[in-house]
């Protein structure tokens, strides 16, 4: 009920990540995807009550369970791309984990769009982004991208890596790190190439 608003942010959007990513992991299996809908639902209805909200006990709650389940989906499936960038960030410049997960967020998942669009419309439905089947696929997925850049910013994370200290000179260095970490990129529906990351970062820095 203490912890503060910067950090209700930074974990709960990691949280997300944790979700998102395990549905739409090459790994993605029907024990994962109970756990990260489920989480990715309560994530998304608490978020920004329990960071507003210091003494909302019923968000916090909410937080808690989603956060759990999201644990339960990456054990099932494990995270990807995302993470992979998010771990030299942290490593070199400091940038909070949750931070670095939710900058990078929905530049990878506009990478990877065309290998994750149908994932993307079931995630838009069950977090409320969507009520009907009218809809298309496109517009479903636009929202949801869209959701994610406005939490990003309700939650004062901050969407430039210049913030940070980091430069352009670092890119190469960033990328050949995140490159490594194959544990996680294996798990992306898409192939990320040295170039790739490079241009990922870029569109970080404004």
């Amino acid at each position: 009920m203490k912890l503060p608003p910067a950090i209700i942010g930074a974990t709960g959007m990691d949280a997300f990540t944790h979700s998102f990513e395990s549905f739409i992991s090459n790994k993605a299996n029907p024990i994962c995807d109970m756990f990260a809908l489920e989480s990715m639902k309560l994530l998304s209805q608490s978020i920004l009550e329990a960071y507003h909200e210091g003494t909302n006990v019923h968000a916090r709650h909410k937080m808690l369970l989603g956060s759990t389940d999201g644990g339960m989906a990456l054990t099932a499936s494990g995270t990807a791309a995302v993470h992979a960038l998010a771990y030299p960030l942290g490593g070199k410049f400091h940038i909070p984990h949750g931070e670095a997960n939710s900058m990078l967020l929905p530049h990878v998942t506009r990478y990877n769009l065309d290998k994750i669009q149908d994932r993307m419309a079931i995630i838009a439905k069950e977090i409320g982004l969507i009520k009907d089947d009218t809809i298309s696929a496109d517009k479903a997925v636009e929202l949801l991208i869209e959701q994610m850049e406005s939490w990003t910013q309700e939650l004062a994370i901050p969407q430039d890596l210049k913030a940070f200290g980091v430069k352009e000179t670092d890119i190469e260095e960033l990328a050949l790190a995140a490159s490594k970490v194959t544990r996680l990129l294996n798990n992306n529906p898409k192939t990320l190439d040295i170039k790739d990351i490079e241009e990922l970062y870029r569109k970080l820095l404004n």
